[in-house]
């Protein structure tokens, strides 16, 4: 019985072909599951591979994954959009961010105060440029039935699905109206202050629970128990859809009517609603009343949040997904 023997060039070019295999699994794990690959990595390495290789290889889907605050902050120096520099007229970074960074509670209060901000600005802007787009298309639709123009089914159902979305009488178009409109960025942005301790309460960091919106006992969806179990706190899969949770519970909820009659009066009256005076209107959201009312008048003035209401997204560069690793 013969024993096949393997010659050395034969085992050479084997052990080439185990390289060449190990490293197309390498290159498959970093294209094909980058959130994987860049956890092994620190913020150098994840700011050349998605800044650059990214935005050659993704371009129809950025996504980038930052290590924590720190990495944001030199992120958003790299695009030019610093808090400071939107209050002096740089636009902010179009983004939709997965997650809030887990070491927010261990940076210096200014640090934590500008980056926190700065992830809810961006993210407020782009709920309000969604609501405002309806807005105006709600406008030319009432316009055009108030001149008895022909409106043709397809609109006539959108309306009728737009109510019902802001839970408003299909009769009534001038309470639907009140209701498809902007929250201020800087009530948005102090809220998400109050309701979150600055992004860094287990309900915000564990479920981008930004505004504490609660669910009822029998309530439906994603949601995070108080540690005795006594409350449910609605949980979600983006600071994007939190926020727009949150802007529609402004916009529907009966408990903020007055709110909504603050801001139509500003518009009837020629002006842009403001997150100052609306904050008169949140009497109800928490059991403080008054005094929450003033608690948010204090966080806009002290950290002039109404300047933030004159910012606009970037639509120039959109920048895509971002994800801090957990």
């Amino acid at each position: 019985m013969s024993r096949r023997i393997t010659s050395k060039p034969v085992k050479d070019i084997l052990s080439i072909l185990r390289y060449v295999v190990f490293l197309a699994v390498i290159l498959l794990v970093v294209f094909f599951r980058p959130y994987t690959f860049f956890t092994q990595y620190s913020f150098e390495h994840v700011k050349t591979f998605n800044l650059h290789l990214f935005d050659t290889l993704f371009k129809s889907e950025k996504r980038i994954v930052l290590t924590g605050t720190p990495a944001f902050k030199q992120f958003l120096a790299d695009q030019e959009a610093t808090l400071e520099q939107i209050r002096n007229g740089s636009r902010a970074l179009d983004f939709h961010s997965v997650n809030l960074p887990k070491d927010l509670e261990h940076q210096l209060p200014q640090e934590r105060m500008s980056q926190f901000t700065s992830l809810v600005l961006s993210h407020a802007l782009k709920n309000n440029e969604n609501i405002l787009k309806k807005r105006e298309q709600l406008i030319r639709f009432l316009e055009d039935s108030q001149r008895n123009l022909w409106i043709d089914d397809k609109r006539k159902a959108w309306y009728r699905n737009l109510a019902k979305d802001y839970a408003a009488p299909k009769a009534n178009p001038q309470e639907l109206l009140k209701r498809v409109d902007i929250v201020p960025v800087s009530l948005t942005i102090a809220q998400a202050i109050t309701e979150s301790g600055w992004g860094t309460s287990r309900f915000a960091q564990q479920g981008n629970a930004l505004y504490g919106q609660h669910l009822p006992k029998s309530g439906r969806g994603k949601f995070i128990t108080s540690r005795y179990g006594g409350v449910k706190v609605a949980a979600f899969d983006s600071i994007l859809q939190a926020t727009a949770s949150y802007m529609h519970t402004i916009n529907t909820s009966r408990a903020y009517s007055s709110l909504r009659e603050m801001r139509h009066k500003l518009r009837q009256q020629g002006k842009v609603p403001d997150g100052y005076t609306l904050a008169g209107g949140l009497r109800h959201y928490s059991e403080i009343g008054e005094q929450y009312v003033t608690d948010i008048r204090h966080l806009i003035d002290t950290y002039q949040l109404e300047e933030l209401e004159r910012a606009r997204l970037n639509k120039e560069r959109p920048v895509g997904t971002i994800r801090f690793i957990r």
